[in-house]
């Protein structure tokens, strides 16, 4: 339609109205990337974090573009990143460490930890950067450079 324009599913806003708003839609996109895996597929069951605050756009504190649970526990961080960082690898590290351990309270047991999938989609021009991780408890961390 011409005059018509249609909102960037890449902007922070969008991206998490889109997936939060249709967790199948979230689930399919989880279950594409996973595909080449052994794994079952996921369900998703509940958007953790579906609302940005106005105030948490601007802030430097963590904000996670969504953060997901399927039904065995598993959690899931999706970020799309549109701009280059340096040192974007250790800061998408340092998200999925923050939610590992974001789940333990005082006194619970390590053995109750679950998976934290990182799921980070970079429209920026290719790096040597870590593109992706996938931590899981009790195995050592796997890096993969989003192949």
């Amino acid at each position: 339609m011409p005059g018509t324009s249609l909102l960037d599913p890449k902007n922070d806003f969008v991206f998490k109205r889109l997936f939060a708003s249709a967790p199948d839609l979230l689930t399919d996109l989880i279950n594409c990337i996973r595909s080449d895996s052994d794994e079952a597929p996921i369900a998703v069951v509940e958007i953790l974090n579906p609302h940005i605050a106005p105030e948490d756009l601007h802030g430097k504190f963590i904000v996670l573009d969504l953060l997901a649970r399927d039904s065995q526990g598993q959690l899931y961080d999706v970020e799309m990143q549109v701009r280059r960082h340096a040192g974007y690898g250790l800061r998408s590290l340092y998200y999925l460490a923050r939610t590992l351990g974001q789940q333990l309270s005082r006194g619970e047991h390590y053995s109750s930890l679950k998976p934290v999938i990182g799921i980070h989609r970079r429209t920026c021009s290719r790096s040597r950067e870590l593109e992706s991780c996938k931590a899981k408890t009790g195995e050592k961390a796997q890096f993969t450079n989003g192949k």
